[in-house]
């Protein structure tokens, strides 16, 4: 039997599971393959979890990105972005429409301008009295831009995390993240601008632009861009709010063009002397005075985005966090067959809890929920408790990782328990072709205290005993548990279990399994169990000459970005910790 039960032992190989996403423009995690499961025949459980069993798991995953990972982020969002699918160097817009909040009066005109208001508000009241039908309202205008196209070049893009800016603007939580923006190219290409003024329908036939183009100039200061962003978790919801925006658009030095100038039909007649526009001439004038319209344009158009543009980002942003940023993701229960249906999987829901930046390190923790979508009724998860709650990052120098991955030992512990439950454990196949059944939900504990390269597995198994005699001391159905100890091991950057030992000093065997013979004398129970003892012994000595690889934990992809293992080992807060390196090239 005990043989039997070290061959099993031999055969237990991890299956892996997939990587898990997290977060807002934000935050990606993994779910660590389980040691214990290997190959199984599938087996119903007579008592499955229910459907929609969504116990929580609090600090599920907990992600510690250092000064040096956050450098990625300051310098490299391009390249971030455009592993997640996102290109913004070229693009384009099919339609855009923007509607002046105001109509524009003689009060809006530009500094230049402003000492002749009076005398501009003289002549036109003239005309209205002399002209009749001649009544033009102050202009409130509507812009419709369609098919626009943009090329642009990064100097920087990037995001850096600012506690200077949280005290100024007395943000206690969260965080404040600062975008930044330097654009030494940009050209812009508009087919079509059309403009309409809501106050003066009549003028609405024909104005506007064909084949509008601008451009940055070559010798010109590149364009920037800055907004700090507050960022929070507050009820598990996360919040976003624009605080400011800044830019040097106005001493931006750039050019246009345009093919056509569309303008109104205007014709005056005196007598038998009649007077049209000349659009050409008109055109030419614009493109003389381009100079001055660009500037009066961009003093606008800043001053319009310094006042405007963060809460247009603010109300955005709620609409889209509105819907949480809640991730589901399915992956294959460990121990199991192949999926064949979408059922057949599990799910794991991961949703922010809380952000915050201490000591230069930012920290970005979720909950996790396990779902199994066959089960028909609730079944209690008992965490095991950790001896810690907080994990100690100390021992490995900030400096030389990128971020940390803390992964619970309950959100691992959750997973197996639904495989159990669905009877994946039932009965694991052994070389020999008997099995061996698993009949409590298997245990592991990462806070262990003796050494943070170690983890404890614990089982508890039940065997068939053949006729023979070893059923003189023990019945059919043997109850044996036991502790297996596991090594975490960083192997060509690749996380790996190594089955160290069975912990002799856990076996128990349970009472019930002994016959009526053995129970009733001592000295053949204790034949048993040095029997068991010295056959685990010898496993040992095998596990020691020979390194058996459990399993090999899945490396997660966050944000699209791949990672390295420099260092991990188990932590007193039941947790195991990844010390992860970007692995860009």
């Amino acid at each position: 039997m005990v043989e039997s039960i070290k061959v099993w032992m031999k055969q237990q190989k991890a299956k892996s599971s997939p990587a898990v996403k997290i977060a807002a423009g934000t935050i990606v995690a993994a779910l660590l393959a389980l040691p214990i499961v290997g190959t199984s025949t599938y087996s119903h459980a007579n008592d499955p979890l229910s459907a929609g069993d969504n116990l929580v798991i609090k600090d599920a995953v907990g992600v510690y990105i250092t000064p040096r990972g956050q450098n990625y982020f300051k310098n490299n969002l391009e390249d971030l972005l455009f592993r997640n699918g996102i290109a913004l160097t070229e693009g384009q817009f099919d339609k855009f429409v923007y509607t002046a909040p105001k109509a524009l009066t003689l009060d809006d005109l530009p500094p230049q301008y402003r000492p002749y208001r009076k005398s501009l508000e003289e002549v036109r009241d003239s005309l209205h009295r002399w002209l009749m039908n001649s009544t033009i309202h102050d202009p409130l205008f509507r812009v419709t831009v369609l098919g626009t196209e943009y090329a642009l070049k990064f100097k920087t893009l990037g995001v850096t995390i600012d506690p200077k800016a949280a005290e100024h603007y007395g943000i206690k939580h969260g965080i404040v993240v600062v975008a930044h923006v330097a654009i030494p190219k940009l050209n812009i290409s508009v087919p079509k601008v059309r403009v309409q003024d809501l106050h003066n329908e009549f003028l609405n036939k024909k104005l506007g632009l064909t084949d509008f183009w601008a451009e940055i100039k070559d010798n010109s200061t590149p364009l920037t861009l800055e907004m700090p962003v507050h960022i929070d978790i507050v009820d598990g919801k996360v919040t976003l709010n624009a605080l400011s925006f800044k830019t040097n658009l106005d001493v931006v030095t750039t050019r246009f063009g345009f093919s056509k100038l569309l303008l109104p039909d205007v014709t005056i007649r005196i007598n038998d002397k009649v007077m049209t526009l000349d659009p050409d001439e008109v055109k030419a004038d614009i493109m003389r005075n381009q100079g001055g319209l660009m500037k009066m344009l961009k003093t606008y158009l800043k001053e319009y985005a310094a006042n405007n543009l963060t809460t247009l980002v603010n109300q955005e942003a709620s609409k889209v966090l509105q819907k949480g940023l809640d991730e589901v993701t399915e992956f294959d229960p460990p121990g199991g067959p192949t999926p064949t249906k979408p059922e057949d999987r599990f799910k794991l829901r991961v949703s922010p809890q809380e952000v915050h930046y201490t000591n230069q390190t930012l920290f970005l923790g979720v909950n996790g929920e396990v779902i199994d979508p066959k089960a028909h009724r609730d079944t209690p998860f008992t965490p095991v408790k950790p001896a810690s709650n907080k994990p100690q990052l100390g021992s490995v120098s900030a400096n030389s990782y990128d971020l940390a991955l803390v992964l619970n030992q309950n959100l691992i512990n959750r997973v197996v328990q639904m495989s159990y439950q669905r009877g994946y454990f039932d009965q694991v196949k052994l070389a020999d072709g008997s099995f061996v059944k698993v009949i409590t939900t298997p245990v592991f504990q990462f806070d262990q205290e003796v050494s943070r390269d170690h983890a404890k597995l614990h089982v508890k198994v039940e065997q068939t005993i053949p006729c023979g005699y070893e059923r003189i001391a023990l019945k059919e159905h043997v109850r044996l548990e036991f502790d297996i100890q596991v090594r975490l091991k960083s192997s060509g950057g690749v996380p790996k279990l190594i089955l160290e030992k069975v912990d002799i000093s856990t076996v128990k065997v349970d009472t019930s399994s002994f016959s009526a013979l053995a129970r009733n004398l001592p000295p053949l129970r204790a034949l048993v169990f040095s029997k068991i003892n010295k056959m685990l012994a010898d496993a040992n000595t095998g596990y020691a000459r020979s390194e058996e690889v459990l399993g090999v934990l899945p490396l997660p992809s966050i944000l699209g970005l791949p990672f390295t293992v420099k260092e991990l080992h188990s932590d007193i807060s039941g947790s195991i910790i990844l010390y992860l390196e970007y692995k860009l090239k």
